[in-house]
């Protein structure tokens, strides 16, 4: 039986007489009036509004920057000694201008899965370099058919319609770059180049445009039906005949894997009492021994890095893989509007590893987006001859990512009454209605307030928005992550 994050800090609230009390409810599409994808505009709106009703969000750290000016910065409330002991890893998808505005409560990479059966049929190892993927994929599918086996195929880089496929291509050129210390070689570099055509010789030489294009569905029956030798997905999965492993790179011992996850942070509008008592949930939900029951139980990845020295824990879980993945990033706080930016980057590599744009051509002109400070979308009228005209031709694609399910929790503050589910949808209908669309693309810094609104209260409720991380795929057989 799978334990709670919630029922774990009442436990230990309890024993430590610390007065607080966590309270979990449903936060899904039942108790919404518009549809689970708009949980980010949801949390967007109440951060706006400068709530003080909810102390403690929960979300995808791909919005940080989105999120930043309304979170504390927690190395100055926890202090550098504590936040030391977390990851490079949690650096990138917590902190923003040099602010820690939140921690992961968990960490997800994207990995390597390799079919076991027919690595051992063929005295093969799992391959550390794309130039060893390509060699082992070949030979084996060659053998398998002078077998009269045709269904087998080699890799599936994971580039279906969506943010997965933004993580490949970022995860595929940060594996080029020389060493482990060597930063992200940038879209306008010869390292960029080579790595772009070596995907498409992996995609020509061991797969096919079909399988590559393919959803995350269609990934995992191949991978279930044992019909392929190499995939990509997201960490985590209980595939008995498959190995998780970091993906290969240009080089051994250096490699590249998408960052996802979740991140918790507090926000700056509620009282000082009120922040200390959530900096208490948030160091519980991070210390080691918390940690290590969730890496355990839930098969995800800890920013502790101390963790990972521990010989019995070692002993349950793949330390091996947490030593040596090296996560990246996707660049979501460079832009004040991520998801269109994405989208333009997709359709134009799409043109290269599905069409013939070259590859120098396609990150030229990806290059070419971030020269160009501002894309603004206004439409101007034209009274003398009554026209209407945007400034730009550029379409607004609108979010892309999916949300299938959220939990709010509650903390209740003194011996209050728990809060009771009938609270939450009237909440969560108000966030909905003066929720306000971004059109702009730009580099530019996002205005934030200088200081926050405090509100004292006898007796405080706090609620921590979240929801399930979303891979693409949803099965019976996926491992849920509850607080």
């Amino acid at each position: 039986m799978k334990y709670t994050l919630t029922e774990d800090f009442n436990k230990y609230s309890k024993e430590n007489e610390l007065d607080l009390e966590l309270n979990m409810f449903l936060f899904s599409a039942k108790n919404m009036t518009v549809g689970s994808d708009n949980y980010e505009s949801t949390i967007d709106v109440l951060l706006k509004k400068k709530s003080t009703e909810y102390a403690l969000y929960v979300y995808d750290p791909l919005h940080t920057r989105r999120y930043a000016p309304h979170f504390v910065d927690l190395k100055e409330m926890l202090g550098e000694e504590y936040i030391n002991t977390f990851s490079y890893d949690a650096y990138q998808t917590s902190v923003y201008e040099d602010q820690w505005v939140s921690l992961p409560i968990f960490l997800k990479y994207k990995a390597l899965y390799s079919n076991k059966i027919y690595l051992e049929k063929y005295k093969r190892e799992v391959p550390q370099t794309w130039d060893e993927l390509i060699e082992t994929s070949e030979y084996i599918i060659n053998k398998e058919r002078e077998n009269n086996n045709f269904n087998l195929v080699g890799y599936n880089g994971l580039f279906p319609n969506g943010e997965n496929a933004m993580c490949s291509i970022y995860e595929f050129i940060y594996s080029f770059r020389e060493t482990k210390e060597s930063p992200f070689p940038g879209f306008n570099s010869q390292t960029a180049v080579d790595a772009l055509n070596i995907l498409k010789k992996v995609k020509e030489k061991t797969s096919n445009d079909e399988t590559f294009r393919s959803d995350e569905k269609y990934n995992l029956n191949m991978i279930l039906s044992g019909n392929i030798l190499f995939s990509t997905l997201w960490d985590g999965m209980p595939l008995s005949d498959y190995k998780e492993t970091p993906l290969p790179g240009k080089n051994k011992d250096v490699n590249g894997s998408c960052l996802g996850g979740f991140n918790i942070g507090i926000s700056k509008y509620i009282s000082k009492e009120n922040i200390f008592a959530a900096l208490k949930v948030i160091k519980f939900f991070t210390s080691e021994e918390e940690q290590k029951k969730i890496a355990s139980t839930y098969g995800v990845r800890s920013s502790v890095k101390n963790i990972y020295n521990d010989e019995e824990f070692c002993k349950k879980v793949d330390c091996e893989f947490s030593k040596n993945v090296q996560g990246i990033t996707r660049p979501s706080s460079n832009f004040e509007n991520y998801e269109q930016y994405s989208s333009k980057v997709m359709s134009i590599f799409n043109k290269f590893l599905f069409g013939n744009k070259s590859a120098k051509e396609a990150l030229t002109e990806i290059d070419n987006i971030t020269r160009i400070h501002v894309f603004s979308y206004k439409n101007f009228m034209d009274v003398e001859n009554g026209r209407n005209y945007n400034i730009c031709k550029y379409s607004n694609t609108g979010k892309v990512i999916t949300v299938f399910q959220g939990i709010t929790i509650g903390l209740v503050k003194g011996k209050g009454k728990l809060l009771g589910s009938t609270n939450q949808p009237s909440i969560i209908k108000n966030t909905f209605l003066s929720s306000i669309e971004d059109t702009q693309i730009s580099t530019e810094k996002s205005e934030t307030e200088s200081k926050p609104t405090v509100e004292l209260k006898s007796k405080s409720k706090y609620k921590i928005l979240n929801y399930h991380y979303y891979t693409g795929i949803n099965t019976s057989n996926d491992k849920h992550f509850f607080l």
